[in-house]
């Protein structure tokens, strides 16, 4: 794909983003395209979070620092109209060099957001990546000041070159052979595992890795390490590789460095000074290849040529035809590697008959439950059984984004983001989440969670009913996405010069943020009120139907917000438009306001007490949902009529 191409795509995607999230600045829109697109992050996080810029930002456009990510990760992002022209010089990596300075020594400065982040940075004993990111290319100074301040570029080509690899999924490239040099006088060969395998360990040139990751990229790893570049994004260990390399020292990479192992089917001697390997892959060391391929990318861009390069790599080549001894080879080296730790469930029996069952559910849906399954998936060109029709997305669900809605569906909604990691590393967590084939009494039974099984209302064993229960949990949360644009939409578009009335509404919005981050408590709490009504006779899937609807291709990845009417006054804090709210959910609109005039005394109570963050009040206080909790329990008790007009479903 050409640049011209490629540079219309980005700016229809930041117009997307732009509408969908009511950000007006084609700044911060770019910022946002290049945390969702480039870094693979989540879009709603990247909007809600990890995207600092604006009036007060002190430099910083991208911050991330969270559980999710191993390295604190600082970004300044440059956007061009015209990026074929556009060219940064050194300013722009030495203002995040500047903002990483200004982070530690003047921390109470900027808006919320910013000193939020630089409290976090603070107490973090994490190591930082700091990246540049402009729009266009970068001058040779520039890239010799980002190397030495060990600051790593992002321009026009990276960029592109990125977003190709996580957009557009192409079929792979493996290799038939690579060539390595190698001195034989210091390498170790032996046999291993008897005699039809041969194992050769030496020091390779970091050269011969990038010319083979250039050419292969994902093709040269072996099948459960591709599609993991956008990884390197979370985690420090890439850049320590990459400083290691840049500073030029390659006694201190060959020893601080773990290498690579690389497996063949065979191994060809053919002097004193190369090997020819046959059908490589890469079984260990994915992201050190990745930090290689990178490094070098930027010593060449900063002037430097591939005979300048002399940095080893310790490499451990083992050739064998023995499947099953290969395997284990992969699994035994990759053992103390920060992999994803659902991936060590991938393989459960219980997964994979969740598959088959959201497979098989009308409309099919992809369930998620193995990092890089979904890239198979496109890259067999399998994908458009479930692809929503006249939209560019899937109907799909990750076995981790189920795990949080279960959470909530359980009465734990305060678990659900403050504890997700969790949901594979705790085995109590799995077997309550995914233990859909046994029964209530012993699976709701847990003290890790603090749950008996009499609190859980209305889920019921089966697989099927698994499937049903995250399909409706999953369309709350994206309708409470709807509800998050359109706040966000009205605080945005009021007028700067407020006038008394709309200064009195727009204060009062104020205290109303947590629309913004509510997803898991509401989902809760509906749920809690879907069972309400069970009690008064009605089926449990009938209420969810009234409520929500049956349009699961809208309910998962259609334009939920087409369906919803802003309000066009600022003088009160309707964010819907109070005659006609919406073509499709009026009902949802109608609980959502009047769960919001029992929660809004929750939050008058706490908002004035030193320390109050809407974030701990909503993701990690579990009195907010039972107080909310009983707060609707005693409308249940005020009786049927009154219920009713509260929560209708007919």
């Amino acid at each position: 794909m050409d640049n011209a191409k490629f540079i219309k795509i980005v700016k229809s995607e930041m117009a997307e983003i732009g509408e969908s999230y009511a950000i007006k600045d084609v700044g911060n829109q770019f910022a946002i395209w290049f945390l969702s697109k480039v870094l693979c992050e989540e879009i709603g996080m990247s909007v809600e979070q990890y995207h600092i810029g604006g009036s007060g930002d002190q430099k910083i456009d991208i911050g991330m620092i969270d559980e999710d990510h191993s390295a604190v990760i600082i970004g300044q992002c440059k956007y061009s109209e015209n990026p074929e022209n556009a060219k940064f010089n050194e300013d722009l990596p030495e203002e995040v060099f500047n903002a990483l300075d200004r982070l530690q020594n003047f921390p109470e400065e900027g808006h919320e957001k910013r000193k939020d982040f630089a409290s976090a940075f603070s107490s973090s004993e994490k190591p930082t990546r700091l990246l540049a990111i402009g729009f266009g290319s970068f001058t040779d100074g520039a890239v010799r000041y980002a190397l030495k301040k060990q600051i790593e570029i992002y321009d026009l080509e990276k960029i592109r070159v990125r977003w190709l690899y996580n957009e557009v999924l192409e079929d792979i490239k493996t290799p038939d052979l690579i060539k390595m040099s190698y001195k034989k006088d210091n390498c170790i060969i032996n046999d291993v595992h008897g005699s039809n395998n041969k194992q050769w360990i030496y020091l390779a040139k970091i050269t011969d890795i990038y010319s083979a990751v250039d050419k292969y990229k994902d093709g040269i790893f072996e099948g459960n390490l591709r599609y993991r570049l956008e990884k390197s994004a979370k985690s420090g260990i890439g850049s320590d590789i990459r400083k290691t390399i840049v500073d030029g020292d390659s006694s201190a990479f060959s020893v601080l460095n773990n290498g690579l192992t690389i497996v063949s089917s065979n191994v060809v001697d053919t002097d004193e000074n190369n090997l020819e390997i046959i059908n490589p892959q890469i079984v260990n060391g994915c992201q050190t290849s990745w930090a290689i391929y990178d490094a070098i990318t930027d010593l060449l861009k900063s002037g430097e040529t591939i005979e300048d390069i002399k940095t080893k790599v310790l490499v451990k080549l083992i050739k064998t035809q023995d499947y099953e001894f290969a395997k284990k080879i992969t699994k035994s080296t990759n053992k103390q590697n920060p992999i994803d730790v659902r991936d060590t469930y991938s393989d459960d029996q219980k997964q994979l008959n969740l598959a088959y069952a959201f497979k098989n559910y009308a409309p099919k849906i992809f369930y998620d439950h193995k990092e890089g399954l979904w890239e198979v998936v496109c890259r067999k060109k399998q994908q458009s059984i479930y692809k929503i029709l006249g939209t560019r997305k899937y109907r799909r669900i990750s076995n981790f984004d189920a795990g949080q809605l279960y959470l909530a569906l359980i009465g734990r909604p305060y678990y659900a983001k403050q504890s997700k990691q969790k949901i594979f590393d705790d085995p109590e967590y799995y077997r309550v989440i995914f233990s859909y084939d046994t029964e209530n009494s012993k699976r709701f039974d847990c003290k890790t969670l603090d749950l008996v099984p009499s609190e859980v209302e209305s889920l019921k064993p089966g697989s099927t009913e698994f499937v049903r229960d995250i399909i409706f949990a999953q369309s709350i949360y994206n309708l409470a996405d709807s509800v998050k644009h359109f706040y966000n939409f009205k605080m945005n578009s009021f007028p700067e010069g407020k006038n008394k009335y709309q200064e009195v509404a727009y204060q009062k919005l104020l205290k109303q943020k947590y629309l913004t981050s509510w997803h898991y408590l509401l989902i809760a709490i509906v749920h809690h009120i879907c069972h309400s009504w069970t009690k008064r006779g009605v089926d449990i899937y009938d209420v969810r139907c009234a409520l929500v609807g049956s349009e699961v291709n809208l309910l998962l990845g259609g334009n939920l917000n087409a369906s919803f009417n802003a309000s066009e006054s600022f003088e009160d804090t309707s964010i819907f438009d109070p005659k006609n709210p919406s073509d499709n959910f009026n009902f949802f609109i109608v609980w959502v306001k009047n769960i919001m005039k029992k929660l809004n005394p929750l939050v008058e109570a706490k908002f004035e007490e030193p320390g109050f963050s809407f974030r701990s009040f909503i993701d990690q206080r579990s009195d907010t949902f039972s107080d909310l909790k009983e707060s609707i329990i005693d409308e249940y008790v005020e009786g049927e009529e009154n219920w009713k007009t509260l929560f209708p479903i007919e």
